[in-house]
């Protein structure tokens, strides 16, 4: 599947199925927003990719730092689609319930 033209936001790609994933949507074409804790490993793996991707820490477990996050997505993507890839096991109950009521196209769990 060809996702250009696609922006995907991915929490968790620093390393593990997260890395792997953007690697993957890189090469499809996509644009990527890439999060994680370390931002050290975000620069190496924005190093690697070959589109104009973005990258931001955060930590999921800081509810107020993910809506800060979300509304640096949203402007980093003017107001465009944006998909994400969560890793659930790492997401508090309270953020998932409040990120569902956001405007956002596709959630998906990996």
């Amino acid at each position: 599947m060809d996702y250009t033209g696609k922006t995907i936001w991915i929490i968790g790609a620093s390393s593990g199925i997260g890395r792997a994933l953007a690697y993957e949507l890189d090469r499809r074409g996509a644009a990527l927003l890439l999060s994680a804790r370390r931002q050290n490993e975000l620069d190496h793996l924005l190093s690697e990719l070959k589109g104009p991707h973005r990258a931001f820490a955060v930590d999921v477990a800081d509810l107020s730092g993910m809506m800060n996050a979300v509304e640096h997505a949203k402007h980093i993507c003017h107001k465009s689609t944006v998909s994400c890839k969560w890793q659930p096991s790492t997401i508090q109950a309270r953020f998932r319930k409040w990120i569902l009521r956001q405007p956002v196209k596709s959630l998906m769990s990996i």
